[in-house]
């Protein structure tokens, strides 16, 4: 199964947000971390972070980029399936 990330200001082309498919994510009270297999390959796979409250979406961002910020290295990645079934959905 496919996963994508739908809404917001950003125009969809097909990716969602990430311009991607989301392989893991997990969040918090301010982001959204996903990891993506980008849809264009002369776009990189990596890491999106979505600030919720900014609207923003930033990235890719490689593992070690991520493991070197405090915040976000704090939040737990789980499947798409996971993240789906922990909200209730």
């Amino acid at each position: 199964m496919t996963y994508y990330l739908v809404g917001g200001p950003h125009i969809d082309n097909g990716g969602g947000t990430i311009d991607g498919t989301i392989i893991r994510l997990g969040w918090d009270q301010q982001r959204i971390l996903v990891e993506r297999h980008a849809n264009f390959r002369g776009d990189g796979d990596g890491f999106m972070v979505i600030d919720v409250q900014l609207q923003t979406v930033r990235g890719p961002l490689s593992a070690q980029e991520v493991g070197t910020q405090a915040d976000l290295s704090k939040i737990k990645l789980v499947p798409p399936k996971e993240a789906w079934e922990i909200l209730g959905r």
